[in-house]
């Protein structure tokens, strides 16, 4: 069994290894160690911060940006909450990108976008309108079922 500092590719099965792109990115972690570093000093945090907020040891952190290693998993989640990011931008570069690939509704993803940038009591507010709303379709169409 690998250990849990290990490179992430230690972790999947050899197939899975074979199938990934045969990038420098892939195979190096470079691109993740780029965006690491770079949101560390966005943040203004020093290795040693972003460490003990996600509570590791520092020097990972430093392994992690000079690309000498990746995180496990779970380290990984705990990077990307000390961060105040996604794992998806971590190791993707693609917090927002990912959204607008599933989301095709221009119209909507903006205001999804809009609302994402409001106080969270407004938040909240729109979040209750929004469930109350779906609940209410779900409710007309199970009932337009039951009665046909």
């Amino acid at each position: 069994m690998p250990r849990r500092s290990a490179n992430l590719l230690a972790f999947r099965s050899p197939q899975e290894r074979d199938a990934m792109p045969n990038t420098p990115d892939a195979a190096t972690g470079t691109g993740f160690a780029q965006r690491l570093r770079a949101l560390r000093q966005a943040l203004n945090l020093t290795q040693q911060q972003l460490a003990a907020k996600a509570g590791i040891h520092y020097t990972h952190i430093g392994r992690y940006e000079s690309s000498k290693s990746l995180p496990a998993a779970d380290t990984l989640k705990r990077l990307a909450e000390a961060a105040g990011t996604t794992v998806d931008f971590l190791m993707d570069g693609a917090a927002q990108d990912n959204a607008k690939t599933r989301l095709n509704d221009k119209a909507l993803l903006q205001r999804f976008q809009d609302v994402a940038s409001l106080p969270d009591e407004k938040k909240a507010i729109i979040l209750e309108l929004m469930d109350a709303f779906l609940a209410m379709h779900q409710l007309k169409t199970y009932t337009s079922r039951q009665a046909g």
